[in-house]
């Protein structure tokens, strides 16, 4: 133990002896010095403390007052090898030399590496002491004053020592300890170094620490160091890519730094103009980008992509192709992210010619196209209904070495499905299996849907139960769908049979698992079953208009105009207001019984109300005043109609 005895004592004659001041210097007299490789530089006691140091033989010979100080502190020292830091254990040292040994003299090495610059040592050794305080729950606020060593700080040394500290702390997201060694830095007079404090200023972001980031920059403003480009970059990050954009302080921060005197950077901009993308402010990003072409300010594929994306997302792909053309024409070539947007866009609305002219340019231009744009092909394929071209072109991508995924799959499936081809969707999901993939929900959903609509209902169950086999518990939509089609074939027992099941599986059926039962009921004219239903929907919360239209429509079609008008009542008690679908079932009603006053009087009701009549209630007024032999009226109201629509 004694070996460490005399560090404290040492380190500032070590720091102010001048001799690191000059890296190369230093090192120069290092090689100078003589060296006896064949003698073991560590003692048997220090390699248990360090394991590399049975290896690391090859350093200057000490002279006896040395051996006496600090022997094993000296040796590191003096060969500044980075690699012997980094294979330093402040564990073991523990273990073998003591807490208050060992900390004394990683403390030395901390600052010695500091002096001469070499910062990533000083990163690891702090890690190193980081990692055991973490470990053993201590006082991580008890290392700054532990560092500055009960003296006073020496300025450059001690800033450099701090600003790793700090980063160390913002890595290991220990923020609150990280923004103490950034305020106790500063207590003490001194400046931390601006990249530091964007190093923590950006972790705090990373980690949705937005109100401690929001603080830390105000005080860097304030206070100092005043924040540079990155700095407002950063925060810009904070408000545009976030999952709560907010123009308005993204706004602030590219005012506060223009007065700043801060230019910014493409970065900066290409991240605000992202955000306004993102935010809704699509034309305000469009003037942007346009202002800086005419300034002929610096702009890269991340200043266009966000605009080019906006522009598809609301189908508007001649624009997006405007804004992709205007960046070539500017010299900056597209790269494979702005391709993949613009053929995504063509693909999605079917646009054959686009897409294909787009690849071809992509390949001229060397951008190679992946599986997440062959996808996207086979979507264009099968939305201009060339699904067989599409199913060559995927069988042409397998023989040509392609390995599809899960995407490529679940998009073929899902176009088979929707045109009721199941022997393709069915063939696909077999291959799915067969190449290793397990179906999802959504394969599994499509293909079940895609049965259900064709009337294979016992092939949508038997994929049913497989779902349930391989332990993918199907969503509401599944049910929704199985139960639709069972009502359709007429077997309302087993519907109900299959609510109960959901429901023990901790699934809640919703309006339109409940919808299709009661429109059911209606058709079989078991409109008191279908009232039972409804009270039933209103106990769990599961009520829904649709629903009670669809029952009202049913007691209208079996004329039983009270039940009709007892359930809108009702309907009306319970908080849900009618709709135009209720109205016009409800005018439907009193047109057929001749009692067009109260026809009438839902009709202009329903118009105070703000609800515009559609072209089914104005037929349907028109045909009762017709079949009442009021053609003045049933006129008045054709005439009105072709006014309106």
């Amino acid at each position: 133990m004694q070996i460490f005895k005399g560090l404290c004592s040492e380190t500032k004659c070590l720091l102010e002896s001048g001799l690191f001041k000059n890296r190369p210097l230093f090192l120069e007299k290092i090689s100078s010095r003589p060296c006896h490789s064949a003698t073991p530089v560590f003692s048997s006691e220090e390699q248990e403390a360090f394991p590399f140091a049975a290896s690391y033989s090859a350093t200057p010979v000490l002279s006896s007052e040395e051996q006496d100080v600090f022997p094993l502190a000296a040796r590191v020292v003096k060969s500044l090898d980075g690699q012997v830091i980094s294979k330093m254990s402040f564990r073991n040292a523990v273990k073998v030399h003591g807490f208050p040994y060992s900390i004394d003299t990683f403390r030395v090495f901390v600052h010695v590496f500091a002096s001469v610059g070499m910062e990533r040592e000083v990163y690891s050794l702090l890690f190193n002491v980081v990692s055991y305080y973490q470990a053993f729950d201590l006082d991580m606020f008890e290392l700054f004053p532990f560092l500055l060593g009960g003296k006073p700080p020496h300025p450059e040394i001690s800033i450099a020592v701090f600003d790793v500290l700090m980063k160390v702390f913002a890595a290991n997201s220990l923020f609150e300890s990280g923004l103490h060694v950034f305020y106790q830095t500063k207590k003490l007079g001194l400046t931390p170094s601006i990249r530091s404090c964007n190093f923590l200023l950006k972790c705090l972001i990373g980690k949705s620490k937005a109100d401690s980031a929001r603080m830390l920059f105000e005080d860097l403003k304030t206070h100092g160091p005043s924040p540079n480009v990155y700095t407002y970059s950063i925060m810009m990050n904070l408000y545009c890519r976030g999952q709560n954009v907010d123009i308005s302080q993204a706004t602030d921060i590219l005012e506060d730094m223009k007065k700043s005197g801060e230019s910014p950077s493409v970065t900066t901009y290409s991240t605000y103009i992202n955000g306004l993308c993102r935010g809704g402010f699509l034309d305000i990003a469009l003037g942007i980008v346009r202002e800086m072409e005419c300034r002929k300010h610096p702009l890269n594929s991340y200043c266009y992509n966000p605009v080019i994306s906006a522009f598809c997302q609301q189908g508007r792909l001649c624009e997006a192709l405007e804004v992709f053309e205007g960046m070539e024409n500017n010299g900056i070539s597209p790269d494979h992210h702005s391709f993949g947007i613009l053929l995504d866009g063509f693909c999605k609305q079917g646009d054959v010619e686009n897409s294909f002219h787009l690849v071809r340019k992509m390949l001229v231009s060397g951008v190679k196209l992946n599986i997440v744009n062959y996808s996207s092909l086979l979507t264009g394929l099968c939305k201009a209904g060339l699904h067989d071209f599409s199913l060559k072109l995927f069988r042409g991508l397998s023989a040509s070495g392609y390995k599809h995924d899960m995407i490529s799959y679940n998009t073929l499936v899902n176009e088979f499905c929707m045109i009721g081809d199941m022997d393709s969707a069915s063939k696909l999901l077999e291959e799915m299996i067969h190449y290793g993939y397990v179906p999802d929900s959504f394969t599994f959903g499509s293909v079940i849907r895609g049965c259900c609509e064709v009337g294979l209902l016992g092939k949508a169950k038997e994929l049913f139960n497989v779902m349930k086999t391989v332990g993918l518990l199907p969503g509401v939509f599944v049910w929704n769908v199985i139960v639709d089609r069972i009502c359709k074939e007429g077997d309302l027992e087993q519907a109900l049979k299959l609510i109960y099941e959901m429901q023990d599986q901790g699934i809640l059926p919703n309006s339109r698992t409940y919808h299709a039962i009661i429109k059911r009921l209606c058709d079989e004219k078991m409109s008191e079953k279908a009232l039972a239903l409804i009270s039933f929907m209103v106990k769990f919360g599961s009520l829904h208009i649709n629903c009670f239209n669809t029952m009202i429509n049913g007691l209208v079609k079996q004329s039983l105009p009270r039940e009709a008008w007892k359930a809108c009542k009702g309907m009306l008690g319970l908080g849900i207001s009618l709709d135009i679908v209720t109205y016009t079932v409800l005018i439907k009603l009193f047109c057929r019984t001749n009692e067009m006053e109260k026809a009438w009087f839902l009709f202009a009701g329903m118009k105070k109300r703000g609800l515009m009549p559609d072209v089914v209630t104005y037929t349907t007024m028109m045909a009762g005043y017709r079949k009442m032999g009021d053609m003045v009226r049933c006129n008045a109201l054709a005439d009105e109609m072709r006014r309106r629509m």
